[in-house]
């Protein structure tokens, strides 16, 4: 706070605070919720409510995500069996005018294994949020996949984008550049990053141009 009083354009520091705070509660990154909302506590202090409030509306909306999550699992506890909801779901529900988040412009393809919890999700948050509408931020989502086919089990933590990518292979063992482009709808400038990432992590081989295996 001491560095803060001597910065002379303060609307520029919050962009950047803004920015790295979503990062940290997005991700789940930050070391203490107590040391975060001291800061803000101080920066309210110093320059008023408004220049706080952005601050303060994203950890309300983290805090309501939370109990969303919760009605909503054991709401389909209620309403259907196990076997039907195999994935674990945690989901963020913020508000656009407070997030300084970018939504996707490809037509993400979701995958068949999570469309039904989307679509689920996507109908409770409609019955008891009616005329509200959700955009679905594919590129900052997480997950964490189990693999199957190796003699050890391994959890492979990664984007929405290398997800979609990889449960292809739970029907192929060789898919061309053009047959991923189709089945995920990610932009070809980033998917071919994506691969790249997962050929370096050697989960992908890539010998033949534009042609990725899986890595037996």
């Amino acid at each position: 706070m001491i560095l803060f009083k001597y910065i002379e354009d303060k609307d520029v520091f919050q962009r950047f605070y803004t920015t790295k705070l979503s990062k940290r509660l997005i991700h789940v990154v930050s070391a203490s919720d107590e040391a975060e909302a001291s800061m803000i506590a101080k920066l309210k202090e110093a320059c008023g409510f408004e220049y706080t409030n952005k601050l303060q509306r994203m950890f309300m909306d983290v805090s309501v995500s939370k109990s969303l999550t919760e009605n909503f699992e054991e709401k389909m506890a209620q309403t259907h069996d196990e076997s039907e909801l195999d994935v674990t779901f945690r989901v963020m529900v913020l508000g656009i005018n407070f997030w300084p988040l970018t939504a996707p412009t490809d037509k993400f393809v979701i995958p068949k294994d999570i469309l039904p919890t989307y679509e689920r999700f996507t109908r409770y948050y409609g019955q008891i949020h009616q005329g509200r509408k959700l955009t679905w931020l594919w590129n900052y989502s997480k997950n964490e996949l189990r693999t199957n086919y190796l003699k050890e089990k391994y959890i492979l933590t990664c984007s929405s984008y290398q997800m979609a990518v990889l449960v292809q292979y739970n029907d192929h063992d060789t898919l061309s550049l053009d047959e991923l482009l189709e089945a995920t709808g990610i932009s070809k400038e980033i998917l071919v990053q994506v691969l790249g990432v997962l050929v370096k992590a050697r989960i992908l081989i890539n010998e033949e141009p534009d042609q990725y295996d899986l890595n037996p």
